[in-house]
């Protein structure tokens, strides 16, 4: 087993509630002109938790999410965290008969939908929009260090998808090694070009709300010099990124005149 980077007493939501009270007027994500603030992050995030246990959500409910990548799809999946509720998030390319699949097989009971993803899937849909217009506050927001949090499906030795769930205490451990490594500081600005239905893509989206840095997303993640042209222009420190991202890109460099300056980037 890895060492312990993180106070056993802590949650994954209690270390992002302290961000947020220690950097209320900080940007916690951003996506081209949209920009959230840790103080909405945990506003909104807390809305949506809400909004789930009015709708009579109980504590270890599977909610898929079905969203772009952007300020909102993190502050759904805090809010589903904050109901207590278990977080399974699909990717927006997936096809219809894999999101079906996760579905039946996650037991989720409903999938929140952005505006863009409201058509490619509406049954026991409930959009972001919803969720947040029509809420009270978080009813009840207790987490503890055991629980379970998200569900992912892994592709499976046998090719058929096996669903795992992820427990509070391995994530945030997971997380925290990340930022014990990187020496990552709420100065960092991070992006990263990963599937949402990939597990790797947790520790990215969530990391930096641990420490008060900024997640930057981008208008086209998966165009390679478009993605680091834009973490030139926004300063970004740490990106994720398959092997075969980077050699597209280094091979694109090596025909390059003048390449780009990515000195501010450290990892």
């Amino acid at each position: 087993k890895g060492k312990k980077r993180f106070r056993k007493s802590k949650t994954l939501i209690d270390c992002i509630e302290t961000t947020c009270k220690r950097f209320p007027d900080k940007t916690a994500v951003s996506k081209g002109d949209q920009k959230m603030t840790y103080r909405e992050l945990q506003q909104i995030s807390d809305r949506i938790a809400g909004g789930l246990q009015c709708r009579g959500f109980r504590p270890s409910s599977v909610i898929g999410v079905l969203m772009e990548q952007s300020p909102d799809y993190v502050a759904v999946i805090l809010g589903i965290l904050k109901a207590q509720c278990i977080c399974m998030p699909m990717d927006v390319r997936y096809p219809e008969e894999r999101i079906s699949e996760m579905m039946r097989c996650g037991n989720a009971p409903a999938i929140i939908v952005d505006e863009k993803c409201a058509g490619v899937w509406d049954k026991d849909a409930i959009t972001c929009h919803e969720l947040t217009e029509s809420s009270e506050l978080a009813i009840n927001t207790v987490s503890h260090v055991d629980d379970d949090l998200f569900l992912y499906f892994t592709s499976g030795s046998t090719g058929a998808p096996k669903k795992v769930l992820l427990k509070n205490d391995g994530i945030l451990n997971s997380i925290c090694t990340k930022i014990h490594e990187m020496k990552i500081c709420s100065d960092d600005k991070l992006s990263y070009v990963l599937s949402s239905g990939f597990v790797s893509s947790l520790w990215c989206c969530l990391g930096p709300a641990v420490v008060g840095a900024e997640l930057v997303y981008t208008d086209t993640p998966y165009d390679v010099y478009s993605f680091f042209m834009h973490c030139r222009d926004r300063h970004v420190t740490i990106v994720e990124i398959a092997p075969s991202f980077l050699k597209t890109f280094l091979n694109i460099e090596r025909l390059n005149a003048k390449p780009l300056d990515l000195q501010k980037m450290k990892w």
